[in-house]
């Protein structure tokens, strides 16, 4: 299946731009510069073919799809046994929040925590590093090895085209009538010049940031949300790029090994398992939250009736006033959660959060509400 993204113009001028480049840089490199110096020599064929590998790569990353998460997945391998390792984990909290599989509110499906919604795909996409408008699609799980081998054999072409254009340029000022580069080709070999400097300093930079992002087990949207990966040796991030061991088809743009479609499928299966076990304890803490705030609600209204029967004016000393205005922020914080599930259940036929709307409501069950029992707690004794 070919991908191709057409929604954004700039990605689409960039990516042509890019192909054009490469092919402007391969026509002065052979034709002006190297058969009228050398003639047929082996310097046409090695640039030649790293040429052609840039240019493969390029389109490999374009035309491939990403590693976007299925709009409709008919099989969710929600086992019983994947279930209860995935109640396990959540009830250990061995796994942060944040962590933990979203709706995604733009698509609406369940993504894990290392997919990422991209605006111009209009899809989550896995492992995303991000949206490159040089080939003018986002850079994931399918199609990083061939935006990497881009950045490579992109690389090599600009050392080898500036080295070359260098030394032609030295070989004519020692021997003007033999230089062949007059005219308007002399205009061509500057231009193309000024692309290999140019490019050749974009590419390293790029190049550097992609092996950085890789060996940390970070791509670039998790650094910038400052999350951290597993951390493994370098050659396991390697191999996990690429898809297989270390073997000379890590340099060939020509394949998709099928461990990554594997890698998308379990990853897509343990976030529907830790999705749903979320949800349903999540519906547990809710029910145990009302439990507790009726429970609350009527100690404070007995503890009311009991100082009216024992004659007390219902004045509230420092405490009690402490305690109250305790007891109004926490009804706030309530209420407002419960009007925003209550609107996005308006909108949309569904019950899950938003991020924002999770954090808020899940740190309040995990730790606030513990802080605020035990004030409670404190207060009734008092009032008792």
């Amino acid at each position: 299946m070919v991908w191709w993204v057409r929604t954004d113009p700039c990605g689409l001028f960039s990516a042509g731009l890019t192909s054009l480049l490469l092919i402007y840089a391969q026509f002065v490199f052979v034709w002006v510069v190297v058969l009228p110096w050398y003639g047929l020599s082996w310097h046409v064929v090695l640039y030649t073919a790293l040429s052609a590998l840039a240019f493969v790569s390029h389109c490999r990353a374009q035309f491939s799809e990403p590693g976007v998460v299925p709009l409709e997945r008919k099989e969710a391998r929600t086992t019983p046994h994947a279930l209860k390792r995935s109640e396990e984990v959540i009830k250990q909290r061995r796994i942060h929040p944040r962590d933990l599989p979203k709706r995604c509110k733009h698509c609406h499906v369940i993504r894990p925590a290392e997919a990422h919604h991209c605006r111009l795909c209009g899809r989550c996409v896995m492992r995303m590093d991000h949206h490159c408008p040089w080939v003018n699609n986002c850079v994931g799980l399918f199609n990083q090895k061939y935006f990497l081998l881009f950045l490579i054999y992109t690389g090599l072409c600009c050392i080898y085209c500036g080295v070359m254009l260098v030394a032609r340029f030295v070989s004519c000022t020692r021997s003007l009538r033999q230089c062949t580069v007059r005219g308007g080709h002399v205009a061509l070999c500057v231009i193309n010049f000024v692309e290999a400097l140019v490019f050749g300093l974009f590419v390293a930079v790029m190049l550097f940031d992609q092996l950085q992002a890789i060996f940390e087990n970070t791509p670039g949207i998790d650094a910038l949300q400052n999350r951290r990966g597993v951390q493994r040796s370098k050659m396991e991030n390697l191999t996990a790029v690429f898809g297989e061991k270390l073997s000379w088809t890590w340099l060939m743009p020509f394949n998709m090994p099928q461990s990554l479609s594997k890698e998308l499928d379990r990853e897509l299966d343990n976030a529907a398992c830790l999705f749903t076990v979320a949800q349903q304890r999540r519906k547990v803490l809710a029910k145990q939250r009302a439990d507790k705030e009726l429970a609350r609600a009527e100690a404070m209204e007995a503890a009311i009736l009991k100082r009216a029967e024992s004659g007390g004016n219902g004045a509230l000393d420092d405490d009690d006033e402490a305690m109250r205005m305790h007891e109004e922020q926490l009804d706030s914080f309530y209420s407002e959660s419960e009007d925003r599930i209550k609107r996005r259940q308006l909108n949309r036929d569904e019950t899950e959060f938003d991020s924002e709307e999770e954090e808020d409501v899940d740190g309040y069950l995990s730790d606030e509400y513990e802080y605020y029992d035990d004030d409670y707690d404190d207060g009734r004794r008092h009032l008792d």
